[in-house]
């Protein structure tokens, strides 16, 4: 059996696996549909007041029209661009802070995510449903471990941001040097491509980093990264097979909902481009989730680390031969 055709068998156990325990799935969906929609409130409290009693909606609610669009947000009291560290604080949004409300919820996503990342693994890991207790239990067990995974990610993905400034710079030189622009755009393309796949890489490491880590409960984060790092480059091809097929699943089916968008959906039909984009983040949602339980089967299959058997120490020769039976004094004859 191929490389192929078993990661094709680990993405179908992946996938059986995702269905049966899809409650997880929900759960973060929905938690992210809250989010968002609590994200959007400050925005539309600032533009609301002015597009109710404009004309210049109309431009902006049948067709986009950018000059509309540049010419609100240079209003004075539409200021998405101020203080940071007050609306952090104060955690008040005004007109004037409105534009951080997306930034500081999608800080808090985040640290729910790492929060509920310990107990979605372990759901996959142990394969049933947990009670509410054991799975915030787990989640608040490894997120520390899981926040200190973070930061190495982050110090992994900065020679990759130095790649990607060096394609730029390359493709600038070429611009600024050569007439005809195609060599300039494919280095940069081929930068793109390279850069990409050094993110799918990093990440698929760090993704089995954590798996490791609930699957053996490590504690040492720097063990489980180099332990990782040596699995995902052994079993590299298999393993980038898997984490591959749900991206182009999430990548083509945003590509067909953008396309239906343009073309399909009127600009004024606001709840078909709602459930349109709502489809688009619950597909990668899921395809992430399939991901996830397609690695802990993977590694469980491949890289679990069996039960240590321990071989009975052999007997002594002395002991394996039959004792000496007693002698029996001849009983004596009586007349």
């Amino acid at each position: 059996m191929t490389r192929v055709e078993k990661g094709r068998i680990v993405l179908r156990a992946g996938w059986g696996l995702l269905w049966r325990r899809q409650r997880v799935l929900w759960w973060v969906y929905f938690i992210s549909l809250a989010l968002a929609f609590f994200a959007t409130q400050p925005l539309v409290a600032t533009i609301g007041p002015i597009l109710n009693h404009s004309l210049a909606a109309d431009r902006l609610y049948h067709a986009f029209d950018v000059a509309t669009f540049i010419e609100l947000l240079s209003r004075p009291e539409v200021k998405l661009q101020a203080s940071a560290m007050a609306a952090l604080l104060s955690l008040e949004f005004t007109p004037q802070t409105a534009g951080l409300a997306p930034l500081l919820l999608g800080v808090v996503f985040l640290v729910l995510m790492l929060l509920f990342l310990g107990g979605i693994l372990k759901v996959y890991n142990e394969d049933r449903s947990l009670t509410t207790g054991e799975f915030f239990g787990a989640g608040g067990g490894y997120f520390w471990r899981f926040f200190r995974l973070l930061i190495f990610l982050l110090i992994a993905l900065a020679p990759v941001r130095l790649i990607n400034l060096g394609f730029g710079a390359w493709s600038d030189s070429l611009a600024n040097r050569l007439a005809p622009p195609a060599p300039s755009v494919v280095v940069n393309l081929a930068g793109k491509l390279v850069v990409l796949f050094l993110l799918m890489a990093v990440r698929l490491w760090f993704d089995m980093a954590e798996v490791q880590t609930v699957a053996e409960d490590e504690y040492a984060m720097r063990r489980s990264i180099v332990g990782a790092g040596r699995l995902t480059w052994r079993n590299f091809g298999a393993l980038f097979w898997i984490y591959l097929r749900p991206s182009l699943l999430a990548w083509i089916g945003t590509a067909l909902a953008f396309w239906a968008w343009v073309r399909l959906v009127p600009h004024q039909a606001v709840v078909a481009s709602l459930v349109l984009s709502q489809a688009v983040i619950f597909l990668w949602i899921l395809t992430r989730f399939w991901q996830r339980s397609a690695e802990v089967l993977w590694y469980q299959q491949h890289a679990a680390s069996p039960e240590v058997f321990v071989e009975p120490a052999p007997l002594p020769r002395e002991s394996m031969e039959a004792p000496p039976r007693p002698e029996v004094p001849p009983a004596e004859v009586s007349l």
